[in-house]
């Protein structure tokens, strides 16, 4: 009997301490804005690359919306994170995590200087950020972001992005620099429960 209780207990605190993954939908429809988003005939840890830059025709932001993210629940910790590279051009990439409107948290991920970034919060969707990018092989990097999230579901905007504007509005664009791009791999972007 004490065998049994002893089993029952560890399989439950081995399922209590199993990250969940949260379902994102598929890239392809993925709501693009402003920008070019291509296939690349490149593969970085077996996955698809893809370069990501401003459509020259764009005139008022250049984005990638991922809408609808369902959380398993309001207040959990997550962890969001992504693997790119910086381009040709860009080395600045743009994360918006999109509660109901105002709240939002943005990140810049400056890609040139690895462990640096900014960020800026309008009221609390997220706590307690803990904000990281680990540098991979071939200049590639992990972007990641453990936070609290108070929200039952979010929306994900990624863009390349230039440093010479204030960062909640990394998106717009000021001037007339439209030849930034990055690499980027979606199926490595991940939103997981911790």
């Amino acid at each position: 009997m004490k065998k049994y209780i002893t089993i029952l207990i560890a399989l439950l605190l081995f399922s209590c301490n199993k990250t969940k993954e949260v379902t994102i939908i598929p890239y392809k429809d993925w709501d693009l804005r402003g920008v070019n988003f291509t296939n690349t005939e490149y593969f970085y840890q077996g996955q698809k690359v893809f370069k990501i830059s401003i459509d020259k025709e764009t005139k008022d932001f250049a984005v990638i919306i991922i809408p609808k993210i369902k959380l398993n629940y309001t207040g959990g910790n997550y962890r969001i994170s992504f693997i790119v590279k910086k381009g040709d051009i860009g080395n600045l990439m743009g994360l918006r995590i999109a509660g109901v409107p105002p709240k939002q948290t943005d990140i810049i991920f400056d890609l040139n200087n690895s462990g640096d970034f900014k960020s800026k919060k309008t009221e609390d969707l997220t706590k307690n950020e803990k904000i990281e990018i680990t540098p991979l092989s071939d200049n590639w990097f992990r972007c990641s972001v453990e936070t609290e999230l108070d929200s039952s579901s979010i929306s994900l905007i990624i863009g390349p992005t230039i440093g010479n504007r204030p960062i909640r509005i990394w998106e717009s664009l000021l001037d007339n620099n439209r030849s930034i791009d990055l690499f980027f791999i979606p199926e490595s972007l991940t939103i997981k429960e911790l």
